[in-house]
């Protein structure tokens, strides 16, 4: 059975209460609504948006959210306190697509080789963006040469993917840590001890409080999918060549080039 709907007023002239009405409507029509957001961060409606959200679930009514963004946009949101809402509801969380998965991928829709599929499925690490960047880059230029992928094109264009990678992604993620979180994931890269870190982050305590102190910054790194827990108290980087990133970073002669770590 089809379903329609017309509406009659322009975005702006949308009231809470027309959205909320609206919503009972579709509810006892058993209509559930799902609503997207691409790159969601800390925008001047956010908070109106949530606390809106927070009246269609106190009422019961039917609708899912699917919301995109930086892992630290998302953990600041659910962590702001008039926000905890989202925090406190049923939720999912996606993780790292599957790295045999891509391989499978590449192969069936891009006719890539399978030794071919499987050099790019290892490099994006089953990070989404990844995934998606690499493909669209190889499959742009074996179509301007019109020559089937080999290695030389892809051993060009894993460099392209890696500048890209680290200009799209990683920067944008790595201006939004804090001083002490780059560092902490910067001692992390150089296989640094608890007490080593501490000290690069000037906290000069006992070894407990020391251990107390980087455990905060791990945690913060861990909810924040930089970070995964690898066993023996160790950890490893969730993202594909974070570390390499993280080793420009320390690079004089790179433009990532931070001073301050």
């Amino acid at each position: 059975m089809g379903f329609n709907l017309s509406f009659n007023k322009t975005n702006e002239d949308y009231t809470t209460q027309d959205i909320e009405n609206f919503m009972e409507m579709l509810t006892r029509l058993d209509k559930q609504v799902v609503i997207f957001i691409d790159e969601f961060n800390h925008k001047e409606n956010t908070r109106e948006f949530i606390q809106l959200l927070q009246n269609l679930k106190r009422h019961r009514l039917n609708f899912y959210l699917v919301a995109d963004g930086l892992p630290q946009m998302i953990y600041e949101i659910e962590h702001e306190q008039p926000l905890t809402f989202l925090k406190r509801a049923r939720h999912i969380q996606t993780t790292m697509l599957d790295v045999n998965q891509i391989e499978n991928e590449y192969q069936k829709h891009l006719n890539f080789s399978p030794i071919l599929s499987h050099q790019m499925a290892q490099l994006t690490g089953g990070y989404s963006f990844a995934f998606q960047l690499l493909g669209c880059k190889l499959w742009n230029a074996t179509n301007i040469s019109r020559q089937k992928p080999n290695q030389k094109t892809f051993e060009v264009i894993k460099q392209l993917y890696i500048e890209d990678l680290f200009t799209q992604s990683y920067d944008i993620i790595f201006d939004n840590l804090s001083t002490n979180d780059r560092k902490y994931l910067r001692g992390i890269a150089n296989g640094m001890s608890t007490t080593e870190i501490a000290s690069l982050m000037n906290y000069d305590k006992s070894a407990k409080q020391q251990q107390n102190y980087v455990n905060q910054y791990r945690r913060r790194m861990i909810q924040q999918d930089l970070i995964t827990p690898a066993g023996n108290g160790r950890v490893r980087f969730k993202l594909p060549l974070f570390k390499e990133y993280l080793n420009d970073t320390q690079n004089p002669d790179s433009v990532r080039y931070d001073p301050l770590l």
